[in-house]
């Protein structure tokens, strides 16, 4: 329950257009995200396996965000596009994906797309990933993250 109450409060709050409002939202994520470390994993080892990808093409928010997820615990793996991150999540599952969506050569909404279209031709026992989507402009809501 923890982890579903988290996915849809940093889906709202990340979609914030004010920077300041999003690495306000980030930081309160890294809390939550702390409370599953310590609560979900101990009961259940299997559900998470604290692997995070950082998506942005800003080598400033990357860094940020990995060292704070670093700081919690997790293991941080980054791409600077959305064509590497497709990559990643293709060959890893992860728990979060923090992906911006405005970024050159595939951006968020494309990338997000293609991995569930992935996802669904994929063979049995592969689990939709966790894709949150971050930008610091605001964005139409056409249903691309589904």
């Amino acid at each position: 329950r923890l982890a579903a109450r988290l996915r849809a409060d940093l889906a709202a709050r990340a979609a914030c257009a004010d920077p300041v409002a999003r690495f306000d939202a980030l930081r309160d994520v890294l809390v939550r995200l702390r409370q599953l470390r310590y609560y979900g994993m101990q009961e259940r080892g299997d559900w998470l396996t604290r692997r995070t990808l950082v998506v942005d093409d800003s080598e400033t928010t990357r860094r940020l965000l990995r060292r704070s997820f670093e700081n919690a615990g997790f293991l941080v793996d980054a791409a600077r596009d959305g064509r590497e991150a497709l990559v990643c999540m293709r060959r890893t599952p992860y728990d979060l994906v923090i992906m911006d969506l405005e970024m050159p050569v595939m951006d968020g909404w494309r990338s997000t797309r293609e991995l569930r279209a992935w996802e669904r031709d994929a063979p049995a026992g592969v689990r939709p990933q966790r894709v949150c989507a971050v930008s610091a402009e605001p964005q139409r809501r056409d249903g691309a993250l589904r």
